[in-house]
């Protein structure tokens, strides 16, 4: 429940971007990448397609890490590790992210292609900007040729939730193997247009896609299976044991036939008989399950501190595992001790 719970949070929560109806396609080759203007504009006829862009990488994939020079508060150039990837004039808005300070690179600036990047605000809190427009990366430690920041988008999540949002540098590059396409009608209609754009531009390749919301949650495919496993083995043991309970609460039952029988004689009430038997069988469970907690509170503690961003351990889960183990265990030995309880009296007396 409590793997559940976490998948549900990855599923659900903002991650500063919009996954959700971009498809991604891989445009593997020079020549491919080459004929992205002419896909693009083929794309944008059909007004299934919002928008389409390209980049070096998506959401969820690896990047590079670069040394450059970067200016810092106080104006002097020093060295930093930067992780840094390219992007077209429409990535940002494609993927719906926000910009908090400046503006994104735009076509109607021809210097931008040459001289601009962008960065996002955990670059401007790891360098201490107090204004990070124009700020200056140099590339090449030995060159006089400077990048200056034009804008500054918001923190989205570039890797998985396992890790904290780093730094990020973003260069404008026009020739980029990552396409990502934004549908903004039915999905399936989409799928089809983009397809039939594909095949007109490139008849000899075979159409190939991917969701980027799919590819995202594919970081977390371990965990997954993991959440399956548990589900399984769960439930697994969960049968054995009803299988045990019902076998003690059987042989249980038939030792204290008697002893039943004469409460039955004396007043006892069905209810009060059954309370009897099933009592025993509850604390012993509710008994057993004060250990279970600790280990899985300490354990499912340990997996969750694995995401830097995580639910908080959920106590109602606990309440209600308990109630569900109560039921049963009810269920389980309440037949047997149901049974005892409304024989007849007499059939188990008339030999004494």
């Amino acid at each position: 429940l409590i793997i559940y719970d976490q998948m549900q949070y990855l599923r659900n929560k903002d991650l500063g971007f919009d996954k959700e109806q971009v498809v991604r396609v891989v445009l593997d080759n020079p020549a491919a990448r080459d004929k992205w203007s002419v896909f693009k504009n083929k794309l944008l006829q059909n007004p299934l397609i919002k928008d389409a862009a390209t980049a070096t990488t998506t959401p969820g994939r690896g990047f590079g890490k670069n040394v450059m020079m970067v200016e810092t508060n106080e104006g002097v150039m020093e060295s930093y590790g930067i992780d840094s990837y390219g992007v077209d004039y429409d990535y940002v808005p494609v993927l719906g992210i926000n910009l908090s300070e400046g503006r994104n690179i735009d076509p109607k600036f021809p210097t931008d292609t040459a001289s601009a990047v962008m960065v996002n605000e955990a670059m401007v809190a790891r360098m201490g900007w107090e204004n990070p427009i124009g700020k200056r990366f140099q590339f090449d430690q030995d060159s006089t040729k400077y990048h200056k920041v034009i804008g500054v988008v918001t923190d989205f999540h570039q890797r998985s939730l396992y890790d904290p949002i780093e730094a990020l540098l973003f260069i404008p590059s026009l020739n980029n193997s990552n396409a990502l396409i934004k549908i903004s009608g039915g999905l399936e209609d989409g799928i089809s247009s983009i397809e039939q754009a594909w095949t007109d531009v490139f008849p000899n390749k075979p159409f190939e896609y991917s969701f980027l919301d799919q590819d995202f949650m594919e970081q977390y495919e371990a965990d997954q299976l993991r959440g399956r496993l548990f589900l399984g083995f769960s439930v697994m043991m969960i049968f054995i044991s009803c299988l045990g309970l019902l076998g003690l609460a059987s042989f249980i039952a038939e030792q204290r036939t008697k002893e039943i029988s004469i409460r039955k004689v004396l007043g006892a009430e069905v209810s009060g008989l059954v309370s009897l038997l099933v009592k025993d069988f509850l604390i012993l469970v509710f008994l057993g399950a004060v250990p279970a907690f600790g280990i899985a509170y300490y354990f499912m503690n340990e997996w969750l501190n694995t995401f830097e961003y995580h639910v908080d351990m959920n106590f109602f889960l606990y309440g209600l595992v308990l109630v569900v183990i109560g039921g049963i265990t009810i269920l389980t030995t309440g037949y047997h001790a149901l049974r005892a309880a409304t024989s007849n009296p007499a059939d188990s007396l008339k030999y004494e």
